[in-house]
């Protein structure tokens, strides 16, 4: 069977992450075959289509009728099926109405401006000829399709092997070491962090991993000034932005670090989180989209309110209270608890009896 992903955006993110952990796992029987369609060509990309909104936003109306057309004539020869990611990712799920092509739809965030999308590609779907999931049960609500099934990112907890779930001592000349994965987007919040890091004292460093986006060049800017100004006021501090990073180098910092940081506005099932917890990373996230069920309050990581700098920095300050015992007892509770619940093995069987249902 041919499954022909589409994704919304041709620079890698978790929804990459997600097809290729999942597809690479159904490969391995044989049955499957995959392609990687995204706007514009990227590194995963196989076929680009026509990328017009990062140009001028407004031109996503144009862009949608073009990459309708093309994706339309992706649907021949049979067998194949649409797997399409994100809610607002609307061009290939109209063509598949069209061409009375089998459709997964896979949404991977709960962005309520997303909805009219939804509503308008949902009237070219033909019932049966389709399934809905969520990476998280309030994608369900946001887009308001209760016929969604709920099934998260997953993760490969076998190639996210950690060093150690021992917790280490923190060196007190060097201070704690945070780390954040994420590229540089408003949505993801490391303007949150840097505020809240701004009031912790003494020696610290942060590393932030993620790509500065084209979109969000104004975000990135921001957020090299306040660093700046942090190492201003704390010498002792060290803010570092890596860039994009591969996940040899991610599994290295997972390693290295004390504290993963995720401090999102939004969110559906951060693939970013679940690496770190399989890592055996204490962490600390925000209770946005699908978190709350990531993570179990104290014991698996800790959770704070979104956009909220002191709730933050009092979390952090929580986590540097914590002995060795508490600290290695949640990074062995985190990877547990990933490897019962997101493991790539069950998560890609149940996509591959979609496929199969969709399919027969």
């Amino acid at each position: 069977m041919q499954v022909i992903h589409f994704l919304m955006d041709h620079r890698l993110g978790g929804p990459h992450v997600f097809a290729k952990t999942l597809s690479e796992n159904l490969k391995k029987n044989g049955d499957f075959q995959f392609t990687y369609v995204t706007p514009a060509r990227g590194e995963l990309t196989d076929i680009a289509l026509v990328n017009l909104r990062h140009f001028f936003s407004p031109l996503y109306v144009l862009e949608v009728p073009i990459n309708t057309l093309l994706a339309a004539r992706l649907a021949y020869p049979r067998p194949v099926l649409f797997h399409v990611h994100g809610a607002a990712n609307i061009a290939p799920v109209i063509a598949a109405g069209l061409t009375n092509t089998p459709l997964l739809w896979t949404f991977h965030e709960t962005v309520p401006g997303f909805l009219p999308l939804v509503k308008f590609a949902k009237k070219f779907l033909k019932p049966g000829a389709y399934r809905v999931t969520g990476v998280t049960a309030a994608s369900a609500q946001v887009y308001q399709t209760p016929e969604a099934l709920t099934l998260p990112a997953p993760v490969d907890p076998e190639a996210y092997q950690p060093q150690s779930l021992e917790a280490r001592p923190i060196d007190p000349t060097k201070g704690p070491r945070f780390f954040s994965l994420a590229n540089l987007n408003p949505l993801k919040g490391q303007d949150v962090l840097l505020e809240a890091l701004a009031g912790l004292s003494g020696p610290w460093s942060l590393r932030l991993a993620g790509q500065e986006l084209k979109t969000h060049q104004a975000y990135a800017a921001q957020l090299h000034q306040k660093a700046r100004v942090i190492k201003a006021q704390n010498p002792l501090a060290q803010i570092e932005f890596l860039g994009w990073c591969s996940p040899a180098q991610v599994k290295a910092e997972l390693n290295q670090t004390d504290l993963f940081i995720l401090p999102s506005r939004s969110e559906g099932t951060p693939i970013a989180l679940l690496e770190a917890m399989a890592m055996g990373t204490v962490s600390i996230a925000s209770l946005v989209g699908g978190i709350g069920q990531i993570v179990a309050q104290k014991t698996q990581g800790f959770l704070v309110p979104p956009e909220e700098p002191k709730a933050l920095l009092g979390a952090i300050e929580t986590f540097l209270g914590l002995s060795l015992e508490e600290r290695s007892a949640i990074k062995k509770a985190a990877r547990v608890h990933v490897i019962e619940q997101y493991a790539v093995q069950k998560i890609a069987a149940q996509f591959g009896a979609l496929y199969q249902e969709l399919t027969a």
